[in-house]
């Protein structure tokens, strides 16, 4: 047996790291209403692992929280969506209320 020679050892293991899957629902609220009236757009999220981020988009419609409001100053049927992506896997999902006109404005 040589002198001054340590026997080594090396290990690999290998760590399988899954995510709480990323749901959304979202709605607006009224469904009708007439201009000037606020309207409101929710984002409701599970799952998902870290932070949200929230993107809403549509017709005159911008935000970057879990709800948004918003006052219509013409008549006719809105859209609106919202893309939601979770900070550490890096899940997106993206939600419209109804997927057609999701609010109705009318005239006062």
């Amino acid at each position: 047996m040589e002198r001054g020679s340590a026997p080594s050892a090396e290990a690999t293991q290998q760590v399988t790291v899954s995510w709480p899957t990323l749901t959304l629902s979202c709605s607006v609220s009224p469904s009708a209403t007439t201009v000037g009236n606020t309207v409101t757009w929710t984002a409701t999220v599970t799952g998902g692992s870290g932070t949200h981020t929230y993107s809403w988009s549509g017709d005159d419609l911008s935000g970057a929280t879990a709800s948004v409001q918003k006052q219509y100053t013409s008549p006719g049927g809105k859209n609106g969506q919202v893309t939601v992506t979770d900070s550490a896997a890096g899940q997106t999902k993206t939600c419209s209320p109804t997927g057609g006109n999701d609010i109705t404005i009318s005239n006062k």
